[in-house]
Order: C-alpha cells, then structure tokens, then sequence
C-alpha cells in the first residue's frame, strides 16, 4: 500500500474513536446503551443488520463459494435476507411489545435465575470465540496489505507483514472503544458508514469487473458449466433449507 492508503485507514479509525466519543454523550441509562432507547429509525435499524451479517469470512468463504460455484452464492445469500424479513415481521414485533432490553432480561422473566446464569456464562464463551474467529479474520486481511521492514517491531519475520497478533489487539481496541463509549447507536452509525462505502465500492467493481470480461455477454459464455445453477452438488437445496433455519434462529436471538 501507499501511503495515502495509510492516512485513509488511519483516518477512518480515528473517525469510529470520535463517533464514539460524541455519541457517548448521549447515553443516560442501559436501555440508551444496548437498544439505543428504543429510538433506532427502521432503515438505520436495517442496515446494521445487514452489515452485521458481513464479516471478513463473507469476503474469504462466501467469494470462494461465488468463484466456484456461482449463482449458488447468491442464493445462499438470499436464504439471509428471507430469514430477516421473517424475523422483522413475526419475532422483532414480539420482543418489542413484551418490553424488554435484552434477551436475558427475557430468560430472567420467562425462567430462573441458574438459568440467567447458565445464559451468561455460554454466552461469554460463546460469543468471546466467535469474536475472537471474527478479529482473526480480519486481521489476516489487513496484514496481508501492510508491508513491513524486517527490523519493524511490529513486522512478522515469517512473512516480512505486520503480525496479525498486534493487528487483532488493534482492531479489537478500537472497536471496543467505540462500542462501550458510544454503546449501540455508535454500532447503527459505524454499520451506516460502512455499508455507504460497501454500496460505494460495489458500484465501481461490478461495471470494471465486466469490463475486464468483455462485458456481460462474455461473461456469460465463459462461465463454466453450472456457473447459474440455484444448487450444487455441495449446496444442495436440502442444504439451503437447514441454512435458512439455522440464520433464522441466529438473527431472531440476536
């Protein structure tokens, strides 16, 4: 990278540090800080949403599953997007008229307290591994891109980049800056920011990579036999329903 491709990223850190800073002014009570008091707007709402459903795995695994497999990746993003429908029209609704902040404040109502407390801890492991499988991935992205002088304390000697162990602490430093300080309306912020710079990007790759094919009819006949097939022998559409089920439980719970 360059260094304008330095100051760009650097920048954008810096941003997210003060949109958490200038947000947490506004958060007065836990209900402020975990559902943004209740006052999300319904587009703010759902983009967070989508862009939560991206991570540095839906780059890697899910543009490895287009490259080879093509119209199968799209198909199973779209099981994504009928799971959310359905969980913003028949479960959101619910938890919205019970009143409740969280989901464990709904196990506390519904169950006993062991069982808040059997939550907690799964929860903690749980989510502390996912977090942790997520800021690797990233991680192995982002180091992958800056280059560094062997006598570099930050470089990794085996591959002349920055180490990914410093490149997870940064990444989760900042994003745990900016979450505790600006709590959830900070997340719907960030999340809006980023999926402008995802629509941004996708507007300018999508009509350049068809040009670099020789536009849409060329792409169409190179593409290998089964490129537009909805399955696969690996993604079958057995598959696609157990998928659908498994992102429709995740999101309603989340």
């Amino acid at each position: 990278m360059a260094i304008p491709d330095y100051i760009i990223i650097v920048l954008y850190f810096i941003g997210l540090l003060v949109l958490g800073g200038v947000l947490s002014k506004k958060i007065k009570s836990s209900k402020e800080m975990f559902i943004a008091g209740r006052n999300s707007s319904w587009w703010l709402s759902g983009l967070s949403t989508y862009m939560t459903l991206f991570s540095a795995g839906t780059f890697v695994v899910w543009g490895g599953v287009a490259y080879r497999e093509g119209l199968v990746a799209v198909v199973i993003g779209m099981t994504l997007g009928f799971a959310s429908l359905l969980v913003g029209r028949y479960i959101a609704g619910k938890w919205s008229k019970m009143g409740i902040d969280s989901p464990a404040e709904y196990i506390s109502v519904r169950f006993d307290k062991p069982l808040v407390k059997f939550y907690t801890v799964v929860g903690i492991i749980g989510r502390g591994v996912h977090m942790a499988v997520s800021l690797f991935a990233i991680s192995l992205l982002m180091v992958s891109l800056i280059p560094l002088p062997p006598d570099n304390f930050f470089c990794d000697p085996n591959t002349g980049h920055l180490a990914v162990s410093y490149a997870v602490l940064l990444l989760g430093l900042i994003t745990l800056i900016y979450t505790a300080a600006g709590g959830f309306i900070a997340v719907l912020m960030t999340d809006a920011v980023q999926f402008a710079v995802l629509i941004a990007i996708v507007l300018i790759m999508v009509p350049l990579s068809l040009q670099s094919v020789g536009g849409i009819s060329d792409f169409i006949t190179q593409s290998p036999d089964g490129f537009f097939a909805f399955f696969s022998d690996r993604y079958t559409w057995k598959w696609m329903i157990l998928w659908f089920f498994l992102n429709l439980f995740v999101i309603g719970g989340d």
